[in-house]
């Protein structure tokens, strides 16, 4: 190789370690980001969880009559609550015409062949954070659909942290898809709160907007993931209807299903847990609709019976932020959320998902729950020592006991903790 040659190679070489240099402290800089950025979540989970404990009242409910305890729901309460952010609900952004959802249009084509997620669009402009639940159905579009994981859209803290990584993202649509698909009226059961503060049965969450006055609404959406939960019309009848104008809100499953769903959020596992359900529950769905579940009159008769007696869980325990819920012989769930005030609005919701729960537990088998089960699971809880990153706003609670996950999000102050829910592995 001659002395030219050389000179070349020699600063092609050098040219190259000189790129390298900034991309590995980039790299080396990202890496300890996302290290310090996984600390403080598990430090803001930590934190929370050791403050949260029981209080003293315990309340046992009847729903058949027979003198046994069908659900108990153990209160609870943390030395640390979120009594700042204020909280957007479903039901709460379709009463105040804050929320538009809609079916994906990219999603048309591939219509015959499911994908593994039918995500829809949401065109959110409430002021404060909008919250769904794991579990939470919606009605209509080209099937119902079902949120496989809790989370955030909107508000003031919707930026940079929201939007990266795994989170739902900003889509721009232009004219050809102005049509609006809407939360509207759903004929099963609707909770809620009504006029007052009181807890009972509502009229519908949904209503029809005034298309006049959404006209000027500009065409940008968040695109949240969702699953099918209506197996037989998304795989044969979608591909022959038309797109029905209106969503709804259609209520929560189950701990069983939501426990499914924190397992394995996949298109697959939610339909077999899903065909489970009815099954369980003894409901016939020609479409394989888990929302089908709220027309059958017994269901109605017990959801309704917990609606109305529940009442007194936040009549008489103004600061709680969360529950224990267990039937006859096992425990259900555990709900807990930093904001008390979240989880006052959430507890109609909690309610009737752990109404269908204690309905599935009719037959009694083995030794009832003590109060020492219920200890344990809380204790067992707390020791988180692992987490996994499911989405940028969602955290899997690896505990060798429970099946469990944290929602959190990052407003332009701080990271803040939304919600964990934990169900036994068994």
């Amino acid at each position: 190789m001659n002395s030219k040659s050389k000179k070349i190679l020699g600063g092609f070489t050098l040219g190259i370690l000189l790129l390298a240099i900034p991309c590995s402290d980039t790299n080396t800089a990202f890496a300890r980001a996302r290290k310090r950025d996984k600390l403080q979540v598990k430090e803001t989970i930590t934190k929370f969880l050791s403050s949260v404990k029981f209080v003293k009242k315990v309340y046992n409910f009847d729903h058949d009559g027979d003198g046994h305890i069908d659900m108990s729901i153990y209160p609870l309460q943390t030395e640390n609550p979120d009594l700042k952010t204020k909280y957007t609900t479903l039901a709460e952004a379709v009463s105040k015409k804050q929320l538009i959802l809609r079916e994906n249009p990219k999603l048309a084509a591939v219509r015959k062949e499911p994908p593994s997620s039918y995500s829809i669009l949401a065109q959110y402009w409430g002021s404060s954070a909008l919250y769904y639940p794991r579990g939470g159905q919606i009605g209509g579009g080209w099937q119902n659909r079902g949120f496989g994981r809790g989370g955030i859209m909107g508000g003031a803290y919707s930026g940079r942290r929201f939007y990266e990584g795994y989170g739902p993202t900003r889509r721009s649509y232009g004219s050809g898809f102005s049509r609006y698909y809407r939360f509207g009226s759903f004929g099963g059961i609707s909770l809620g709160y009504g006029g007052s503060s009181k807890l009972g049965p509502t009229d519908t969450f949904g209503s029809k907007h005034d298309t006049d006055s959404l006209k000027s609404a500009k065409e940008i959406a968040v695109e949240v993931d969702a699953l099918c939960f209506e197996k037989w019309r998304l795989i044969e009848e979608s591909r022959r209807l038309g797109e029905p104008e209106y969503f709804s809100y259609a209520g929560m499953a189950s701990p069983y299903v939501r426990r499914e769903l924190a397992l394995f959020p996949n298109q697959t596992k939610a339909h077999t847990a899903i065909e489970n359900e009815l099954r369980r529950l003894g409901v016939e769905s020609r479409t394989k609709a888990l929302a089908d579940i709220f027309k059958d009159k017994r269901i109605k008769e017990v959801i309704n019976y917990y609606i109305a007696n529940s009442k007194e869980v936040l009549d008489k325990n103004k600061g709680i932020s969360g529950m224990v819920v267990t039937s006859r012989n096992r425990i259900l769930c555990a709900d807990i959320y930093a904001a008390p005030d979240l989880f006052k609005k959430m507890f109609p919701q909690l309610i009737q998902s752990a109404a269908l729960g204690a309905f599935q537990s009719r037959e009694r088998s083995g030794e009832d729950v003590s109060k020492g089960d219920i200890e344990k699971f809380l204790t067992d809880l707390k020791q988180v020592d692992k987490l996994k990153k499911e989405t940028s706003q969602s955290y899997r609670l690896c505990l060798p006991t429970l099946v469990g996950e944290a929602e959190l999000y990052s407003d332009e102050n701080q990271l803040k903790l939304v919600h964990i829910e934990a169900y036994p592995r068994s």
